[in-house]
């Protein structure tokens, strides 16, 4: 425990890390000083350290002081302009972990900097980034907003089931405002539901009751653009069975 205050910022997350591995007590002295000096290398932590930071400390059974949060915010606003996709998808998960969302500055900082690289991000990013605006319940808005819709609609042919579900869940839960995004997301839903689990199936469906109008204009624009000959199809069979009937009680 003495040499803990002589650790460097990356040594300190190795012994946070080591200690989740063996199952250190969360009371232990050991883990005591490590998160306490967390706080004071936390300015040289990079995104991944301080995805670790904190993953480590839940496993360990603690919450994170209010001085490391403080500290990890201001780390995060200023490394937040050089994040790219992972880093910021990283970033987010950790953030997300937090008991309170980030300040507000720590947030538009994020914002900023998702709506320059989310051309970069992909499905797994946007759906890490999304659930974390959930989690704070925080709806993006302004350039952020469209940035994210519309990678989001680029990867939607290629989701997961899980992916297309939590994607429904949070413009559910953020109450996202409909739009053209929104109706890829449902027919690819509709596409790939035979491979949800349950949990998948309970989002999308609560997903579906929240925009159940929308689902409908999306319904009946589908069956309006079906091709002719699948339209027709069942009448003429009609007509041929009544023909026959006529056939009949004209003998």
């Amino acid at each position: 425990v003495g040499v803990v205050d002589e650790m460097s910022a990356s040594e300190t997350i190795g012994l946070l890390g080591a200690c989740t591995r063996l199952g250190a007590a969360p009371g232990s002295k050991l883990v005591d000083a490590l998160t306490h000096h967390a706080e004071k290398v936390a300015s040289a932590f990079d995104e991944g350290d301080i995805a670790h930071a904190l993953e480590a400390i839940a496993m360990l059974g603690r919450q994170p002081g209010e001085t490391l949060v403080k500290a990890l915010g201001s780390r995060v606003q200023t490394i937040a302009p050089k994040l790219d996709a992972t880093g910021l998808a990283a970033t987010f998960s950790a953030l997300a972990k937090l008991p309170q969302p980030p300040a507000g500055p720590i947030m538009s900082s994020l914002a900023v900097r998702t709506s320059q690289v989310a051309q970069d991000m992909n499905a797994d990013q946007l759906v890490t980034t999304m659930d974390a605006f959930t989690t704070w319940q925080m709806k993006p808005t302004g350039p952020l907003v469209n940035a994210l819709q519309e990678k989001i609609a680029y990867y939607t042919p290629m989701m997961t089931a899980h992916q297309i579900a939590s994607t429904l869940h949070d413009y559910a839960a953020l109450d996202m405002d409909p739009d053209a995004t929104l109706e890829l997301l449902l027919k690819r839903a509709e596409q790939i539901a035979g491979d949800m689990d349950a949990k998948d199936v309970a989002r999308t469906l609560i997903a579906y009751g929240k925009f159940r109008k929308k689902i409908t204009t999306v319904t009946t624009t589908a069956t309006r653009t079906q091709p002719r000959t699948q339209r027709t199809q069942p009448s003429k069979k009609s007509d041929e069975a009544g023909g026959d009937e006529d056939d009949e009680d004209g003998k």
